[in-house]
């Protein structure tokens, strides 16, 4: 069963007809409350890893283009110094650039932001397959 399944079932009142109040309570709390969140989480994690590899990851491709550029870059973006072929090319090729660059706190707290939403959508499907091992007992149960 998906999100539209149960949806439907709810309102065509399908629903009521399950006399276990719990399956009923679970099932409404699994597809209206957890479901939704891995969905949105993903939208986030989606946008700031955009944001984070496009904007904020020292390999980068700037393009001596002014425009495209500022279309690239949000307001968060490394520093100029780091958005040049030079630096590209000295920040492979140069471990002390490398330190410099991975060091800055901007790119440290960026990278930190990116994981962590990537640790929450972890525990968000950890918490629907606990979820859903609950499901699977309420409805043993009834058998």
């Amino acid at each position: 069963m998906n999100n539209t399944t149960f949806k439907n079932m709810q309102s065509s009142g399908m629903l009521s007809y399950l006399v276990n109040k719990d399956l009923r309570k679970e099932l409404s709390f699994y597809y209206e409350v957890l479901f939704k969140k891995p969905l949105d989480n993903n939208a986030l994690y989606d946008d700031e890893g955009r944001k984070f590899y496009n904007d904020q990851f020292p390999i980068t491709q700037p393009t001596n283009n002014r425009k495209i550029n500022s279309l690239i870059g949000g307001p968060d973006q490394l520093s100029a110094r780091y958005r040049t072929s030079e630096a590209n090319r000295d920040f492979i090729l140069n471990p002390s650039k490398v330190k410099t660059v991975i060091q800055d706190p901007l790119t440290l707290f960026k990278m930190e932001s990116f994981y962590l939403r990537f640790c929450i959508y972890r525990r968000l499907l950890m918490t629907l397959e606990e979820q859903n091992q609950k499901l699977i007992e309420i409805v043993r149960q009834q058998q």
